[in-house]
């Protein structure tokens, strides 16, 4: 009976080692979106810059475009 029980322990602890790792994972899938999404931004500005244009109307832009992939998620869970 005590063989069992230190068997389902060890795999709680395993599994919550995965769990662990999994969790991480997931943070640094998201700062690498982060990151990718202000590298976007930078490119948009200078284009913005370079062509003597307006950087508020290309921020107008990214923010529309973003606000457009925020709705596409939001239907998504329905």
């Amino acid at each position: 009976m005590k063989d069992k029980f230190q068997v389902i322990e060890e795999k709680i602890r395993k599994a919550e080692a995965r769990l662990r790792e999994d969790e991480e994972y997931v943070k640094t899938l998201h700062a690498e979106k982060r990151q990718m999404e202000d590298e976007e931004i930078i490119k948009a500005v200078r284009r913005s810059m370079a062509k003597d244009g307006d950087v508020r109307q290309a921020l107008q832009i990214l923010q529309s475009r973003d606000l457009g992939s925020e709705g596409e998620k939001e239907g998504a869970d329905d």
